[in-house]
């Protein structure tokens, strides 16, 4: 009996033996019941990991937040430890911007207090590029540079030298901390090739403690394809299929002891990518990992799981990921996160709700409902969570601000024609941020600054300078040009009104220059602060003026702007920035507009000391369009010049071929219209036909086409302009210039054209149009010396609006010229009433000699300029 029964159990055992054989061949040698007890974390387990393919200003990828979501439910199944997932930190797409990162993130991070023996992962899926070996990042999906790397440090990024002296000082603690990237996934960024391989090199060789995992070794591109894993990264899939299990069972390198190590996953990792990468896409990828050579546990294998992820990814190539999903654990929410009153939650709510509407400042703003919760619980998780969020999104508006301003869209937000729900949410807050005046954005970065220093005195540091940039910036208008200073607001202005005291605000630049300087001292390699320099070459010494009850009156510049002091700062920008395509554009700009800032000579409408340099123009604009083709403002502005330069045909294929990109652009019709009417009338009519409708009037095509049909001779054409904008209700809006078209043909000695429009305005029952042709006409009389005729058109200006500012200066001159010391110091102070003149120019006119002595002059001086006055 005995030997019958020692027989079966020999039976049995060989049985065992074989089939485990038998399972070991299918799954590569596998045994993992004895290491069910294997302790692979002595602590607990946490996770950031963050995901961008959705990117707006960069090449989009296809499966990198995928990546991410693979990699994070990995972690949630029992394959992957069976993490909490409030023990993760998981950014995805337009979540994961620098601020959300840095601020968010860590504070996140910081509260969770890890202790020695805890594990942190560091996963990254997305674009990574470098400037040089001490500047490299993984960009984020804010990261805006314009075309060129050396904006990486203006725009949003994760400085990676940045995060390794925060993981130093985590490895220092005795945390185990992990870094995972798969980052190079193109050469098609600012940085190309060679910030491919400077990322690689630099994170490799800077070490702070941690454990490396990368996609692709220096100079490698990491490769995505949907064949891989129904649509994922190379190096991601080959990851998570060794973790499961595989790296451990491969029958060459696996060591079968029921735990994945370090040795064991670089190993399975490496050659699959490499072998996959070489034999499907003929393409080098080959990962890199560090340390090599040591034992470190990675995770243990769950037997249950692994075989069924075998079996899963066997039948079908996306299933392995469909498992990984269905096996993640509910987790209920933290205790300390649904403790909160009726109030409390209340304000929460409010507090979101402004949050999403992008309404972070003012009355019923996110601002004001956290500082409710703060006055009321202060203590409580939802205020800190607030306070944390608030300071993320304050933060986050300003970036998207400076990105706005790099891609040459800080006046104007300029829609792509994308009709995805997810693209439409990200235009609606790009419109937000856009319409935000940059003064008030700098007050926003203020707060979210003086915010962040409660929990993290980093921040301070990283965004101080862009601060600076955005107090600097906020002292312009806020349109293309920045060529004049921004008008206070009347909040502003009681701030250092004196009661009681009459008295103009006189606002200059000198502030906001001092802000400029600072930031470029903190950043000098800054290409965008310098173009900022270059702006404010145009209107350093203007200056706005208000009223006593607050109203701005008018701004004046005190001295000539030459194109050097421009280009000194323009070629500075350029230079720091080669391949930004906005410089370039700002700096042909200018050119364009050279005429204006010198003084007109004496025929009225008729040329500059200095012409615009149409020439330089063109060869700056070309280049800005060589850097990027697509850019509205810069295809626009090259029509113009060759306008200017009397090429129709070539203004006309410009806009004809920009239209293709933005065919419901408004502008882009106006341009269609005047450039066709330049080459044929009849195609111009055609397509001003074609265009106008009861909501649209095309007056910027035809308002300058004005002049151009005076300029020859045309007088049919003439009278349609005049008559297509005298009827039409632009006018109420201060649109158009038929008001200009009787001087202007009468300064061209064209009398014929010039009574004609003349008689057509005057019938017209529009005293707005009438009162402005009757001023314009008055000032060619003036400036001719026909004194009596510009007086008698000066008073019918007057005549037709009573309100209208200008007249009564010109009135004084020209009685002054007549020797009329009575009426030349009436309408002086009618003038002077105004506010509309400044005091230096007063002296300065010539034509006011004839009362410059007399003690009535003086008595006003004294009367509406006291302090100027000594």
């Amino acid at each position: 009996m005995k030997s019958i029964i020692h027989c079966l159990l020999i039976i049995l055992c060989f049985l065992f033996q074989f089939n485990t054989l038998c399972f070991s061949q299918e799954t590569r040698g596998i045994v993992v019941q004895k290491s069910n007890n294997i302790d692979v974390v002595t602590g607990n387990t946490y996770a950031i990991i963050l995901g961008i393919s959705d990117y707006p200003y960069l090449k989009p990828l296809h499966y990198a937040d995928k990546d991410a979501e693979l990699f994070r439910d990995f972690l949630l199944s029992p394959a992957g430890g069976n993490v909490k997932s409030e023990n993760m930190n998981v950014l995805l797409n337009e979540k994961a911007t620098s601020a959300n990162f840095w601020v968010k993130t860590f504070a996140w991070l910081r509260n969770k207090d890890l202790q020695k023996g805890d594990r942190l992962y560091f996963y990254f899926a997305g674009h990574g590029d470098a400037i040089n070996k001490d500047e490299y990042f993984f960009l984020p999906y804010d990261c805006s540079p314009g075309g060129d790397k050396n904006n990486y440090l203006a725009t949003g990024t994760i400085q990676i030298y940045n995060l390794k002296v925060r993981i130093a000082d985590l490895s220092s603690k005795g945390i185990d901390v992990l870094l995972i990237m798969d980052a190079c996934r193109s050469n098609e960024l600012p940085g190309g090739a060679a910030g491919q391989k400077i990322l690689g090199e630099a994170i490799a060789e800077k070490r702070s403690g941690e454990t490396m995992m990368l996609a692709a070794g220096s100079g490698q591109e990491s490769l995505e394809d949907r064949s891989i894993g129904n649509g994922h990264g190379l190096f991601t899939w080959y990851l998570i299929d060794g973790l499961t299990g595989n790296a451990d069972a491969d029958i060459d390198n696996g060591n079968h002891d029921g735990r994945v190590d370090l040795d064991e996953i670089e190993s399975w990792v490496k050659r699959n990518v490499k072998k996959v990468a070489q034999q499907r896409f003929n393409h080098l990828q080959v990962p890199y990992f560090c340390c090599s050579g040591t034992q470190k546990n990675i995770t243990k294998v769950d037997t249950v799981f692994f075989n069924r992820w075998l079996s899963a990814t066997k039948m079908n190539a996306d299933a392995g990921e469909n498992l990984l999903t269905l096996n993640k654990p509910v987790t209920p929410r933290a205790a300390t996160e649904i403790t909160a009153d009726t109030g409390l939650i209340k304000l929460y709510n409010l507090f979101n709700g402004a949050i999403k509407k992008y309404n972070l400042m003012g009355d019923s703003a996110a601002e004001y409902w956290y500082n409710k919760m703060l006055a009321g619980y202060p203590t409580h998780f939802y205020t800190e969570e607030a306070k944390y969020t608030l300071t993320t999104e304050l933060i986050n508006f300003a970036q998207e601000k400076i990105n706005l301003y790099l891609t040459g869209s800080d006046y104007k937000y300029q829609s792509n024609n994308d009709s995805s729900d997810k693209r439409f949410l990200f235009e609606q807050r790009l419109k937000a941020v856009a319409d935000e005046p940059f003064y008030k954005v700098a007050d926003m970065l203020d707060i979210g600054i003086r915010l962040s220093r409660e929990f993290d005195t980093t921040i301070e540091r990283r965004y101080l300078s862009k601060l600076y940039f955005l107090k600097a910036r906020g002292e312009l208008t806020d349109d293309e040009y920045s060529s004049w200073v921004r008008p206070k607001t009347k909040e502003e202005i009681k701030k250092i009104w004196k009661p009681g005291v009459k008295q103009r605000i006189q606002t200059d630049l000198k502030e906001a220059l001092g802000y400029a300087y600072e930031a470029l001292r903190m950043d000098s390699n800054a290409a965008y602060i310098y173009h900022l320099l270059a702006k404010f070459q145009y209107c350093k010494d203007w200056f706005v003026f208000y009223d006593s009850t607050g109203d701005f009156i008018y701004d004046w510049s005190t001295s000539k702007i030459t194109p050097d002091s421009v280009s000194y700062y323009e070629k500075k920008a350029i230079d720091l920035a080669p391949n930004w395509f906005y410089a370039y554009y700002h700096w042909g700009n200018f050119y364009t507009n050279l005429a204006p800032l010198y003084t007109v000579d004496t025929s009225f409408y008729g040329n500059y000391k200095n012409d615009p340099d149409n020439d330089t123009a063109e060869t700056l604009l070309r280049k800005s369009l060589e850097k990027n083709p697509s850019f509205l403002p810069a295809n626009r502005r090259l029509a113009n010049v060759l306008n200017r330069k009397k090429d129709y045909k070539g203004a006309l294929d410009i806009i004809t071929k920009t239209r293709l990109l933005y065919p419901d652009d408004y502008p882009l019709k106006n341009d269609l219209i005047k450039y066709h009417f330049k080459l044929n009338n009849d195609s111009g009519m055609y397509y001003y036909r074609k265009f106008t409708d009861s909501n649209h009037f095309f007056h910027v095509a035809v308002e300058n086409l004005g002049h151009y049909f005076i300029n020859k001779a045309d007088l049919p054409m003439s009278i349609f302009i005049c008559k297509e904008e005298l009827a039409h209700p632009a006018w109420a809006k201060g649109y158009c210039d038929c008001d200009k078209l009787p001087a202007y043909a009468l300064s061209k000695n064209n009398t014929a054209i010039s009574d004609t429009l003349f008689k057509i305005i005057s019938s017209s029952d529009n005293s707005y149009v009438k009162s402005r042709m009757f001023y314009e006409l008055a000032y060619v009389y003036e400036e001719r010396k026909d004194i009596t005729k510009a007086i008698e058109y000066f008073l019918k200006a007057i005549e037709y609006d009573p309100d209208f500012i200008d007249p009564p200066y010109n009135l004084a001159f020209c009685y002054s010229i007549l020797h009329n010391k009575e009426k030349a110091l009436y309408y002086l102070e009618q003038a002077l009433k105004y506010g509309n003149v400044l005091f230096s120019s007063i002296y300065a006119n010539k034509e006011l000699e004839f009362i410059l002595d007399t003690n009535e002059f003086k008595a006003l001086m004294i009367k509406y300029f006291p302090d100027e006055v000594k």
